[in-house]
């Protein structure tokens, strides 16, 4: 009896720690996903112009601002999906699905604004434009496509770009992408998380589930034995509650961090 009400008591906390952490949503939708964005925009001699001055036309600020909005609204699909319904019922695996890219798309405004030198932020962001453009000629010659491929124009633009600011080693701009985990854990060092490794092994655990690795999905639930057929045992997965809702505190950390770092980067010297 002792255990069942610890159970229950334990699952009472997290689905409050839950809905605590999804309560910075609602700052997020004010501040980046709502015609009011334009408040956001970098004071002038702020680090941000003078990055976006390099990088002109692919402004750095607005891809940051891009990265923070689609990890914020990934984590409002999520809060809307638990908190919307009549009848509100937790996913057992499609939470970990939202949270994997809104952790991947802060970590990585995050990896792009933390650097103090703006030579390093510009070759990050480049190497993000120039992956693009790799990306979308596959995709287009996936279709059929094969004209004009925008790879080389890209990279003889960016060439220009990094000439034009001094910057005369373009071998790192030109440098493949670090690997997701290697982002994410930069991120949280950059972020100050005193536990470096929960965004990591959250985004583990996230992508895991996303790809249908069967640690992962055994990882976010609890089982229910139903009972055994020869070899077999039956069970029945519902959603472990506490797991998600760690798993979305430290995806919103993450998001809270990056709108953090963009405004410190948008701001003047006073």
């Amino acid at each position: 009896m002792d255990e069942i009400e610890d159970q229950d008591q334990d699952e009472q906390q997290a689905r409050i720690a839950l809905g605590d952490a999804l309560t910075h949503v609602a700052q997020w939708e004010a501040a980046v996903l709502s015609r009011e964005t334009g408040r956001w925009r970098p004071e002038p001699g702020s680090p941000l112009v003078g990055d976006d001055r390099v990088c002109d036309p692919y402004h750095l600020s607005h891809a940051a601002l891009r990265y923070i909005a689609q990890a914020a609204d990934h984590v409002r699909c999520l809060r809307d999906v638990l908190t919307r319904p009549a009848e509100p019922v937790l996913p057992i695996w499609a939470g970990y699905s939202l949270l994997r890219p809104a952790l991947e798309n802060a970590s990585t405004a995050i990896w792009i604004l933390g650097p103090a030198r703006r030579d390093e932020r510009v070759t990050r962001w480049m190497q993000c434009v120039l992956d693009n453009a790799k990306h979308a000629d596959r995709v287009a010659a996936l279709n059929g496509n094969t004209q004009n491929p925008r790879l080389p124009r890209v990279r003889d633009r960016l060439e220009g770009l990094l000439t034009a600011a001094g910057i005369t080693d373009s071998r790192l701009a030109f440098a493949r992408l670090p690997m997701w985990e290697d982002r994410v854990s930069e991120a949280a060092e950059i972020g100050g998380f005193t536990e470096r490794n929960r965004p990591v092994v959250t985004w583990k655990m996230c992508s895991a589930v996303a790809h249908g690795d069967l640690w992962g999905i055994l990882s976010g639930v609890d089982l229910e034995d139903l009972g055994r057929e020869g070899n077999v045992r039956h069970t029945h997965m519902t959603v472990n509650t506490p797991t998600l809702a760690g798993a979305t505190q430290a995806t919103v950390a993450m998001v809270d961090a990056a709108v953090r770092l963009f405004r410190l980067r948008g701001q003047a010297p006073r």
